[in-house]
């Protein structure tokens, strides 16, 4: 301890303001957990994709790096996969996400759920477009960008269509309720019936 604060001692006001603002800054990073789900039709799969992702929010934004498991196979058709990301910017509750592919290779996925160290729940998407990405136009959408709304929705758009959802019933669901993804399905449906039995 000693040793370390002669260190900084020596330091000068400029060396010591840049170490405040490392410190600070490495303090202040947050960390974003994706999990990917790949779907289960035939050829969902891929290994060639190059997926990266802009998290917009509330405050900013920040971009992902690419989705890469060293010596992992990622994407696998049906599978579910974890990606972290550190060291990333704060930017508010997660409004949106917007996926952009590098490779003409076709990837089919069926959820994506966004979790943050600084926030409680997670933010969920459902591709309910039935179109996969691929830089090939003639595959499917180079970039799709999915939104939570303003009013609890869940909005899902591409060229091809558009959905909504109510995203706090899907968060709950997630959380509290259900385990695996089937029976999260039956939760929500539960949840939507009541929703519209009490309308």
């Amino acid at each position: 301890k000693q040793s370390y604060q002669r260190r900084v001692r020596g330091f000068s006001p400029e060396m010591k303001f840049l170490l405040f603002c490392a410190l600070f800054a490495a303090a202040s990073a947050t960390s974003y957990t994706i999990f990917t789900h790949t779907s289960n039709v035939k050829h969902a799969e891929t290994d060639n994709i190059y997926l990266k992702m802009l998290l917009e929010g509330s405050d900013s934004s920040v971009w992902t790096g690419y989705f890469d498991n060293p010596d992992h196979d990622d994407f696998i058709r049906g599978a579910q996969d974890k990606f972290v990301f550190t060291g990333l910017k704060e930017i508010g509750d997660i409004h949106c996400i917007r996926l952009e592919v590098g490779a003409d290779d076709w990837w089919m996925f069926d959820r994506i759920i966004v979790y943050s160290n600084t926030h409680t729940f997670p933010a969920v998407f459902e591709n309910r477009s039935g179109k996969g990405l691929s830089s090939d136009k003639g595959e499917g959408p180079k970039v799709m960008r999915l939104c939570l709304h303003d009013d609890g929705e869940l909005l899902l758009t591409n060229e091809h269509s558009k959905l909504k959802l109510n995203s706090v019933i899907v968060r709950k669901c997630l959380y509290n309720n259900c385990t695996g993804w089937n029976q999260q399905k039956n939760c929500l449906s539960g949840d939507i019936s009541k929703r519209s039995a009490n309308k």
